[in-house]
């Protein structure tokens, strides 16, 4: 597999955790990658998106499953 083709079925990689914060009364999600350090912060929409590429869905399935958690996404061909 090519590094610009995604896997049939999408995950979070093994070494990032995710970790649920509120700032105020903002709910936020730091995603922390234990190789390298690095964090990522999103919001709840983005991680609806994000935690529905489970391993269990192709992509079509992630856009579904995100779409019912009110993130906005679509799959372009």
């Amino acid at each position: 597999m090519s590094p610009n083709t995604l896997p049939a079925r999408p995950r979070l990689a093994a070494h990032v955790l995710a970790r649920r914060h509120l700032v105020g009364e903002d709910e936020r999600v730091i995603l922390h990658d234990l190789r390298s350090g690095q964090l990522l912060q999103l919001g709840p929409r983005e991680w609806a998106l994000v935690s529905a590429a489970d391993g269990t869905r192709d992509v079509e399935g992630i856009a579904i499953a995100a779409a019912r958690e009110g993130a906005h996404a679509r799959v372009v061909a």
